[in-house]
């Protein structure tokens, strides 16, 4: 947040609702950290607090960079589209796998860790996808 903030050199007052939104969601970490830790309650409510909690502050940041990287706004002097798309595409997979975590702890309590695995998994098809491709070119000049 900081360092998105560094680089903002305009704004308005949807961009300020949104990082009020993105704050106050911060604010709820503490309470629903310390609800985690509190005993004689359900594990599963515990649970399904703390990354509801987890999965809105990511949203509202989410929301916070398109906003201030959309094409029609200029808030900020980050230009460098492949920095903008990363930090674009980084919010959305961090926010899927929360949300996914939420949803299966709702739904299927044991088996709500399996969102954590879905990042690894992603990355190593990306690399294992990439070396066959690298793979295949010589091939294909000759």
């Amino acid at each position: 947040h900081h360092q998105l903030f560094e680089h903002i050199n305009n704004y308005n007052e949807t961009m300020i609702r949104l990082n009020l939104y993105f704050l106050f969601s911060v604010m709820l970490l503490p309470i629903s950290i310390q609800f985690l830790f509190t005993p004689n309650e359900p594990m599963r409510f515990q649970l399904l607090c703390y990354f509801f909690n987890l999965s809105f502050t990511i949203f509202t940041y989410g929301l916070l960079i398109r906003y201030i990287f959309s094409k029609k706004n200029n808030f900020s002097s980050i230009k460098d589209k492949q920095k903008i798309d990363k930090l674009k595409m980084n919010s959305l997979r961090q926010f899927s796998v929360f949300f996914i975590a939420t949803i299966l702890i709702a739904l299927k309590f044991d088996l709500f860790y399996i969102s954590f695995l879905i990042y690894p998994a992603q990355r190593i098809y990306m690399k294992v996808k990439n070396r066959l491709a690298k793979r295949k070119e010589p091939l294909q000049q000759n």
